[in-house]
């Protein structure tokens, strides 16, 4: 699902923590830019979206669907 999606369905961001390009890489195991990971919640469903900074600055995040959800 894409963050438009969940808004609309109710969730609320609680949090956004953006990731270094360094840690990026070092998880992905190739060359990465910045990335930032936003936490959302829906009483007690819970959805997890990662985005590269490219995306969040460029504001792609309507149409990018990186989210998980947790029911």
């Amino acid at each position: 699902m894409s963050l438009a999606e969940l808004t609309r369905d109710g969730f609320e961001i609680r949090t956004t923590s953006f990731v270094p390009a360094e840690a990026v890489t070092r998880q992905s195991g190739k060359v990465s830019s910045d990335a930032l990971i936003v936490t959302l919640q829906k009483t007690t469903s819970t959805a997890v979206c990662f985005y590269t900074l490219k995306a969040y600055v460029g504001k792609k995040l309507t149409t990018i669907p990186p989210c998980t959800v947790h029911r």
